[in-house]
């Protein structure tokens, strides 16, 4: 136990230390979260090496992310630019996903490697997309609307491929009996989540909403029963929290926002660690052969996925100052990229390798995003293109 606090306490220093630096010097401070799991992971000095322990944190982050999305589609699905939003994004995940596979066929990886990078090439980071949001709070607001239903649309999809995944995770391949018999499994976990709200959690929480606090408290509980009960059905809990969050949008509005701005707070922090894991797992070893594929996809998705996303948006006429700032901000690999590949290669449909580079891919789209987004002047763009 005192080795476990040790090595947390070690994290959070090294962690605050390279951000206060990082800071001082202009520099993102996204990049201090992954570069500390660099520094002082297995891979580097190896201060901190209980990877078990440190990737369960991480996960809970990725749950009470997900849990949030839930809770936040209330308030965003109907605005009016999610529903133009969506359609672009769906476009261009079609887009995406083609040139997933053509990458996939020029740079010679077998057929199921090349679906699975079609896939994760699609999704986009909402940690990362929306951290940068909330640190410049001058943001146009259709900036962040246009923003925000991507990445809800996009978890839309992630939830369903990884919904379809875990339906071969114990025989091995696609095999419909078994995706028919999640689908119904994913039915009922949906079902069984709005039934229990209406007819035992709308009674509690009415007696509560004075207490935000306890309303707090009671939704965690809620995020995390669900993501329990969607494990127990070999599902991801992460698909559980998912639902979870949707199924409190009985909520009023303002009670939402309390139980939010209260979750945001303690998901930043399991986020953070989430960083951590991800740069203290990166390997540079036994990536022999996947030089062209790293190189390439990197490539396409700092760059060409923007453009699809940009034309898109000029063609819908849709944003056409901000549309370019939109498309940059999209321009990297997701969390639920490495979610996907990880569970692929848990599930025998890909190497760990395979899954290594896509991983490495996502480090490095990370990075350039992030400058790309702080760095580049859109304001200049927004200006020239209103004349």
């Amino acid at each position: 136990m005192e080795e476990l606090i040790f090595q947390l306490s070690i994290v959070i220093i090294v962690t605050a230390i390279l951000s206060v630096i990082l800071e001082l010097s202009k520099q993102p401070i996204l990049i201090a979260f992954i570069f500390s799991g660099l520094i002082i992971g297995p891979q580097g000095l190896g201060l901190v090496n209980n990877s078990l322990f440190f990737e369960a944190i991480g996960e809970v982050g990725i749950i009470l992310l997900l849990y949030l999305i839930g809770l936040e589609l209330k308030t965003k699905i109907f605005s009016g630019t999610f529903g133009k939003g969506t359609l672009i994004t769906f476009i261009a995940s079609i887009f995406i996903f083609a040139s997933g596979l053509l990458i996939g066929f020029i740079t010679n990886i077998g057929l199921t490697e090349s679906l699975y990078l079609a896939m994760v090439l699609i999704f986009s980071s909402t940690v990362v997309v929306m951290k940068l949001l909330n640190d410049q709070k001058s943001t146009n607001p259709y900036v962040r609307q246009y923003c925000i239903a991507a990445l809800i649309t996009q978890d839309m999809i992630a939830i369903m491929i990884l919904l379809f995944i875990s339906s071969t995770r114990e025989v091995g391949y696609f095999g419909f009996f078994e995706g028919v018999k999640f689908l119904i499994e994913g039915i009922f976990v949906f079902v069984l989540a709005f039934v229990l709200q209406k007819y035992i959690l709308k009674g509690i929480a009415r007696k509560i909403f004075h207490k935000p606090d306890i309303m707090f408290l009671l939704g965690l509980a809620w995020c995390f029963l669900f993501a329990e009960i969607a494990e127990f059905f070999d599902f991801s809990r992460e698909i559980g929290a998912f639902i979870a969050g949707i199924s409190l949008t009985f909520l009023p509005s303002y009670k939402l926002r309390v139980i939010v701005k209260k979750s945001e707070t303690i998901r930043d922090f399991f986020m953070i660690l989430f960083f951590f894991v991800l740069g203290a797992h990166i390997e540079f070893t036994n990536l022999e052969g996947f030089g062209p594929l790293i190189a390439i996809t990197l490539l396409f998705v700092v760059i060409v996925k923007p453009i699809i996303f940009k034309v898109l948006f000029d063609w819908f006429k849709a944003v056409p100052k901000e549309s370019l700032e939109i498309s940059v901000r999209l321009g990297q690999l997701s969390e639920f990229s490495v979610i996907v590949i990880l569970l692929g290669a848990s599930s025998g449909h890909i190497s760990m390798d395979f899954a290594m580079a896509v991983q490495i891919i996502m480090f490095l789209s990370i990075i350039i995003s992030t400058y790309f987004v702080r760095y580049i002047p859109f304001y200049k763009f927004n200006k020239s293109s209103s004349k």
